[in-house]
């Protein structure tokens, strides 16, 4: 007797996993199907923010290249138009030779400090 109340209490339980799995697995199988759109649309945007990524590098690349030209050329001209000033002096030497100096005291006679 003790041997058919076990035998009926695991007829039971089969039945009731069977069912549980009979009322839960479609849900199941259904939920699967979202996570693997989600999954498929996140490797779509990943794809997305790369290449985009990858764009504004390449224009930041051509910007800083550009300017970097742009520098040069007016440091360039900087120089160029430092060069040419230079080669060409405002007073003459023989004019600043015979200018007197009027910061430097004169030499009298009267004034040695002695």
């Amino acid at each position: 007797m003790r041997f058919l109340f076990r035998l009926v209490v695991l007829g039971l339980a089969a039945f009731g996993a069977k069912s549980l799995y009979d009322k839960f697995a479609p849900k199941a199988a259904d939920l699967k199907q979202p996570v693997s759109g989600v999954l498929d649309t996140a490797k779509e945007a990943a794809r997305g923010v790369s290449e985009t990524a990858k764009g504004a590098a390449s224009q930041v690349v051509g910007d800083a290249k550009q300017r970097a030209g742009d520098v040069r050329d007016q440091a360039q001209q900087a120089a160029d138009s430092v060069q040419s000033s230079s080669e060409a002096p405002t007073m003459p030497a023989s004019n600043a030779a015979s200018t007197p100096s009027s910061s430097m005291p004169s030499s009298s006679p009267t004034n040695t400090g002695r």
